[in-house]
């Protein structure tokens, strides 16, 4: 089939990067607030020279074709039901599905909600959505996650951000030619407005905290400041094994998984999650957790896999982590 470049749903038309070998095993890559598609270039170098095809879109709201008018246009159901639409427009039945920040809770949400289609899920940042609720009990979460409650306000947080946002991008670590083109994707007509539309329709959104059972890899940066401990201890019975490696950063983590190379391979984790593997602290879904107790996560004394593994974690890029 000749290559996606947009796909649609119900009149909505969204923009999609269709890469890699067509006939390599596909993974979905799914962006979050206020980055787009292009984010993942650099991940998905890595992929295709696995081996793997790539689907990296646009999402509702980001795209220019798909800015529907109202908050609840932007509730879970009518995110995970794009997703579900890329895979049919590129006639993919399962796929490996990676999302970063809310494209993380979109990816949860796919894999407990369409567990046909998902082949692995790896979160990056973004805990279950089970998870995020308990920890929202928190001071600490709770604190760190104000801005959520503050987006609920009409009109005023748009014109807030508008002002000095590439230059907020920029001291939040991203570099200044991806902070400009972000910046300048924000300033088109009503992209600001519909971004934050995700977080105006978190009332609006139910059923979204379905137990996963794909292989799961959860990459959590221990200095990332937006979730907080509290999310990976109020894991919902999915971890198997949490490795902490000190002072990753979120925005470090594509460069460093480039670094880490598949070193370590673990079968039951993505593609992406073993790129990502020894260069963050890593929460894993137990297969089968959801048909037995799963067992209580303690920190590993070794990182996982063989000894290449093991140098990696223990080597120069891993201790300045």
């Amino acid at each position: 089939m000749p290559r996606l470049t947009t796909f649609t749903r119900d009149g909505l038309v969204f923009d999609v990067d269709d890469t890699g070998p067509l006939d390599g095993p596909p993974v979905v890559l799914l962006h979050g607030f206020p980055t787009d598609r292009t984010s993942w270039q650099g991940i998905s170098a890595l992929l295709h020279d696995a081996g793997l095809r790539t689907l990296a879109p646009d999402q509702r709201g980001y795209a220019p074709g798909a800015r529907p008018s109202g908050r609840a246009a932007y509730v879970m159901s009518e995110l995970v039901g794009d997703i579900v639409a890329l895979l049919d427009a590129a006639e993919v039945d399962r796929a490996h599905v990676v999302g970063h920040d809310w494209g993380g809770g979109v990816a949860w949400s796919l894999a407990g909600s369409h567990v046909e289609r998902v082949a692995s899920l790896t979160a990056l940042s973004t805990p279950h959505p089970a998870a995020m609720n308990r920890a929202f009990r928190s001071f600490d979460q709770a604190r760190r996650s104000w801005y959520m409650g503050a987006f609920q306000i009409p009109w005023l947080p748009e014109r807030v951000l508008s002002v000095g946002f590439e230059e907020g991008l920029r001291r939040g670590g991203l570099p200044a030619e991806a902070a400009a083109h972000y910046a300048a994707r924000m300033a088109e007509d009503r992209a600001l407005e519909c971004a934050i539309g995700w977080y105006r329709a978190l009332p609006l959104s139910r059923g979204s905290a379905h137990r996963v059972h794909a292989p799961t890899t959860y990459v959590w940066g221990s200095a990332d400041p937006l979730p907080g401990s509290a999310c990976r201890r109020a894991d919902p019975g999915t971890c198997h094994r949490r490795v902490p490696l000190r002072r990753a950063r979120r925005r470090a983590l594509a460069a460093r998984a480039g670094r880490a190379g598949v070193r370590g391979r673990d079968h039951r984790a993505g593609p992406v999650g073993r790129l990502t593997r020894g260069v963050a602290p890593t929460v894993r879904a137990r297969r089968g957790a959801g048909r037995r107790r799963p067992a209580r996560c303690r920190p590993s004394r070794r990182p996982p896999g063989g000894p290449d593994a093991r140098r990696a974690a223990s080597g120069p890029d891993a201790r300045r982590g």
